[in-house]
């Protein structure tokens, strides 16, 4: 029986697949392709951010920091790792948890945490289109990364 947990974790490891598919894909083409630098470095940042928040832990990072090809493949690699952590440690009743934090302008929010955790899943989708046009602007090889692509090429989809 599928579950929310089982649901929304499904498309948390959808985002670590489809960002490592497009980061290799970029960072072969890295030179050609550095306006995506920044927008990879904004995903991973906000990534961070939001499942920090969920712990109640302070941030690490700003919302849009600047690092090296070789950061973002870190902070891709620390995500993935918070999210494991997090799918280990949650259980169905801690989706409905509201968590309070402050946002990157100073105003205080509160969230499930289901609606945090799908926020994660879903922001770098939209990012990761704006990184695609510029793979494919320079002749780069835009990999599927999209969510039934996922489904069917893992025995993990949601």
């Amino acid at each position: 029986m599928a579950t929310r947990l089982n649901h929304i974790f499904g498309i948390l490891r959808w985002t670590v697949w489809a960002n490592d598919r497009l980061l290799d894909a970029t960072t072969k083409a890295a030179e050609s392709c550095a306006g995506a630098l920044p927008i990879f470095s904004h995903i991973f940042a906000a990534e961070h951010i939001w499942l920090y928040r969920i712990d109640g832990t302070q941030p690490l990072l700003e919302v849009w920091p600047t690092f090296t090809w070789h950061e973002c493949k870190q902070w891709m690699d620390k995500n993935r790792n918070a999210i494991a952590t997090l799918e280990a440690s949650l259980s169905e009743s801690d989706l409905d948890r509201i968590v309070k934090y402050t946002s990157s302008t100073g105003i205080a929010g509160a969230m499930r945490t289901i609606d945090i955790l799908t926020h994660v899943g879903t922001h770098g989708a939209y990012h990761r289109g704006q990184i695609a046009k510029i793979v494919g602007r320079f002749g780069g090889q835009v990999p599927l990364t999209d969510y039934f692509v996922y489904v069917r090429e893992t025995s993990t989809g949601g």
